[in-house]
């Protein structure tokens, strides 16, 4: 999977079940300027879904059970 997600042109975000960061591709890096030291092990949610942000609300409520997928929108 990492390998697809990788090669993607697009930006592509991998979350572990606790809703960390545990990979990017680099096509994410480059949309974004941030090094992959600083995302990859932080919270998604905290550090990078701007606050009261419906989006917040759809993770925390998943946590425990955790989808498998999602695809949204790169906040900037």
């Amino acid at each position: 999977l990492r390998d697809v997600l990788g090669a993607l042109s697009a930006p592509a975000v991998q979350l572990d079940a606790a809703g960390g960061v545990a990979f990017v591709n680099d096509a994410f890096l480059e949309a974004t300027g941030w090094a992959r030291a600083e995302v990859v092990g932080a919270d998604w949610s905290e550090g990078f879904v701007p606050a009261g942000c419906e989006t917040r609300a759809v993770f925390a409520a998943a946590l425990g059970g955790a989808p498998a997928r999602a695809q949204g929108e790169l906040f900037t």
